[in-house]
């Protein structure tokens, strides 16, 4: 299996806008349609690129299922149903800083790490395994840093992470939540704060917080969407070449183990 980590370029500066707001995107399927879709096609437009279409997909129902690790988060998009993947499996906010995602045999883990009241260290642990696909044993995962930010102070925002980072710091180092008007497709985030706020009182209560696991190495079998977006395996190419996986050093090199393991599949389904 081909295994990619990377972790975000962010100094103790640099991450001092970040804070607790980090996490409440996680929970937020709207934020995809605006910020990566219709954002990422205006970015497209007007510096000459073709943006990811699986992201500019119309929401028409989103819900928020709690469960022993946090929050299953699922949403149906317009011309789908809900035995779609989206819909039926969704994907979990570990409470109470993780993400799974994924979608045709790529997994991720996405981890936040509170550092203070005012810095947050972001990193993502992705898997690549495509069926019918083969790789070489790989001894050490690979490690990289993606940009965000130029010389000139301005941010990079023509890919996904770039546009969630530029959202979360031109908020400031702490927002003002009195000034905030959360609506009905902010469901999951007021869910998340309530979250946090009974399992904190949990903590000073003695007790433990949710998703507290006391046997180590214990597998945890966590649900998450195969066909994401109901792009099939379209969506693989447009994560890779437009998230952060584009500044991959090994890039052109996953691209073409999704492509080649695509036509694999394809030729054993066909008899060939």
């Amino acid at each position: 299996m081909r295994t990619v980590v990377w972790f975000d370029s962010f100094t103790e500066q640099d991450r001092s806008a970040l804070g607790g707001k980090i996490m409440e995107n996680s929970v937020d399927p709207h934020h995809v349609e605006w910020l990566h879709g219709y954002y990422f096609e205006f970015l497209g437009q007007t510096d000459g690129f073709e943006a990811p279409k699986s992201f500019q997909k119309k929401h028409v129902k989103v819900a928020f299922d709690e469960f022993e690790y946090g929050i299953i988060k699922r949403r149906l998009l317009e011309g789908h149903s809900e035995s779609d993947d989206d819909w039926k499996i969704g994907h979990p906010l570990v409470f109470p800083y993780g993400m799974r995602v994924g979608g045709q045999w790529v997994d991720q883990m996405q981890i936040r790490v509170p550092v203070d009241d005012t810095h947050t260290w972001k990193l993502f642990y992705t898997l690549h395994h495509p069926q019918g696909g083969s790789w070489q044993h790989q001894d050490r995962p690979v490690v990289y840093e993606f940009p965000w930010r130029r010389e000139d102070g301005t941010l990079i925002t023509d890919y996904v992470e770039g546009q969630d980072i530029m959202a979360w710091v031109s908020q400031g180092t702490i927002v003002d939540r009195s000034q905030e008007h959360l609506g009905r497709s902010d469901a999951g985030v007021a869910l998340l704060r309530k979250m946090f706020k009974e399992n904190m009182q949990i903590v000073e209560d003695g007790g433990d917080p949710l998703g507290t696991v006391r046997t180590p190495h214990e597998m945890i079998e966590l649900p998450c969407e195969k066909d994401k977006f109901g792009a099939g395996t379209a969506f693989t190419d447009q994560w890779i070449n437009g998230g952060s996986m584009h500044y991959a050093p090994i890039r052109e090199e996953l691209l073409a183990l999704h492509r080649a393991a695509a036509v694999a599949r394809e030729k054993a389904g066909a008899g060939g």
